[in-house]
């Protein structure tokens, strides 16, 4: 697949058992996995809830099979064209993303809403797969789930199996 217009995320995820206490930036997030499609919808306010951004995201993985390194294109809407794709069916998860810094790289941490409330998770991005597979992360940091398909957003935003 053509990467001309998608930006490379190479990142790496752990579970952690509390927000570290030097996280600033607090932004909630909401995100709308369109069904059917790649697509998520994402809104991104302030702590106020105002300020809003709206953007279209596509995320398609280098490799199918690890969810290592993805290629994301994203395009920034008015409130017009976010109106268009909220209407359509989706499933949602919201979190409050905060930003800490780990050496010289920051970080994000996000604290997920309900019906993942206690889940907090820190992903550390960087350029390169190189630097992403050297990464020490450090003694606070918990198990890795980088490699676990239940913790993408898309997995975290579908509804519990009810059988």
């Amino acid at each position: 697949m053509s990467t001309k217009y998608s930006r490379l995320e190479v990142e790496r995820k752990w579970l952690v058992d509390a927000l570290p206490p030097l996280a600033y930036h607090p932004r909630r997030i909401t995100d709308r996995y369109i069904v059917g499609t790649r697509l998520r919808l994402r809104r991104i306010d302030d702590p106020a809830g105002s300020n809003g951004i709206w953007k279209l995201g596509h995320k398609v993985r280098v490799d199918p099979a690890s969810p290592f390194a993805i290629n994301h294109t994203s395009m920034y809407l008015d409130d017009a064209e976010a109106a268009v794709f909220t209407s359509l069916k989706a499933h949602r998860l919201v979190k409050i993303r905060w930003h800490v810094d780990i050496g010289d790289l920051t970080a994000a941490v996000d604290v997920f809403d309900p019906p993942h409330d206690g889940l907090i998770m820190i992903d550390v991005e960087v350029r390169t797969v190189e630097m992403a597979t050297s990464f020490v992360a450090p003694a606070w940091f918990g198990r890795e789930v980088t490699n676990n398909e239940s913790f993408t957003g898309f997995a975290l935003a579908q509804p519990p199996d009810h059988e």
